[in-house]
């Protein structure tokens, strides 16, 4: 078993550094599982509807086989593909800039309890309302930047799987 955990963390790290030489391609890749995840959905909805007594669900049925094939055209249309990432773009902006205005009252909030957390929440409240914006102004560099977290956000679960497997007997 600490082999195993050895290469699979070696082999996430890897994973990791590729992904940040082609940020971009990962970022866009979303698009694909994305796609995936609605054709099983879909075949879930199908065979719950066919498992489903005294009698067959049709119209569960008939909305799984429908959810497929979006997936399906997901999978294989660039353009809704390319639409979709778009879209994630757009609701990482939005995301950003309301994560920051209720962080900026939460700091208005708590400037009355304790001034130095106040203004530090403030002001990171304002940093991501300015990331959102940056995000709506500049898709690409948003997708670029999603790209980068990913391959770090890999490389350290590999790093952490390699640690875990090496120290499995010390704990």
């Amino acid at each position: 078993m600490k082999i195993a955990g050895i290469v699979l963390g070696v082999i996430t790290a890897l994973l990791g550094v590729y992904a940040f030489c082609v940020p971009l391609g990962v970022f866009l890749g979303i698009s694909w599982v994305i796609a995936v995840l609605i054709i099983v959905n879909g075949v879930e909805s199908i065979a719950d509807g066919v498992a489903s007594q005294p009698k067959k669900d049709t119209g569960k049925i008939v909305l799984g086989a429908l959810i497929v094939l979006a997936g399906i055209f997901l999978l294989f249309s660039g353009i809704l593909r390319f639409l979709t990432d778009m879209m994630m773009v757009y609701l990482i902006g939005g995301a950003l800039i309301l994560y920051g205005i209720f962080q900026i009252v939460a700091g208005w909030k708590k400037k009355e309890i304790s001034t130095g957390a106040g203004v530090i929440s403030i002001i990171c409240g304002v940093i991501s309302v300015i990331g959102g914006f940056l995000a709506f102004g500049h898709p690409f560099l948003t997708m670029i930047s999603v790209g980068y977290i990913i391959a770090f956000n890999l490389i350290m679960q590999g790093v952490n799987m390699i640690v875990i497997a090496v120290n499995r007997d010390r704990f």
